[in-house]
């Protein structure tokens, strides 16, 4: 009896770790950014820098392309040879859609870029959820950078 109590105190631990395990997997069918996808991306990228038709769809098979081959370097076993893929593969990427771009393109986007940081840095670049502005720390003070 006492076998029994101890056997299915054990089940009991295994069987709530199992639950408690599924309860926070990680849904991976939806992209991790919400209204972060390439579509959105896109829109905004053509309606900011005045794309063409033929430069949209130069964009959207350069990002199709990046993501048959980011799916075969996930599979890769060895952490570090993936990680050093993927960042060729991003780079590659960027490369290629800066290639698309025509100069007054990619100086329009370097304002934007830089008009980003500087809305960010002030505070005025929070991310809906964000109570506060700037960067703090625990004690409230904002802190300088």
């Amino acid at each position: 009896m006492k076998n029994w109590n101890r056997m299915m105190g054990h089940l009991l631990v295994a069987g709530s770790l199992l639950v408690g395990t599924a309860a926070f997997a990680q849904d991976t069918s939806k992209p991790m950014h919400k209204g972060k996808d390439f579509e959105t991306r896109l829109a905004r990228m053509t309606e900011q820098l005045s794309l063409s038709e033929d430069q949209t769809a130069r964009m959207r098979a350069i990002h199709a392309d990046h993501a048959r081959r980011m799916a075969d370097v996930r599979k890769m076993e060895d952490e570090a040879e993936r990680q050093a893929a993927m960042k060729e593969l991003r780079n590659a990427k960027h490369d290629a859609m800066q290639a698309v771009l025509t100069p007054e393109q990619k100086a329009r986007k370097e304002q934007l870029k830089a008009e980003r940081r500087a809305a960010h840095e002030k505070g005025d670049g929070q991310r809906k959820g964000h109570q506060h502005g700037g960067h703090r720390h625990k004690g409230g003070k904002p802190v300088d950078r």
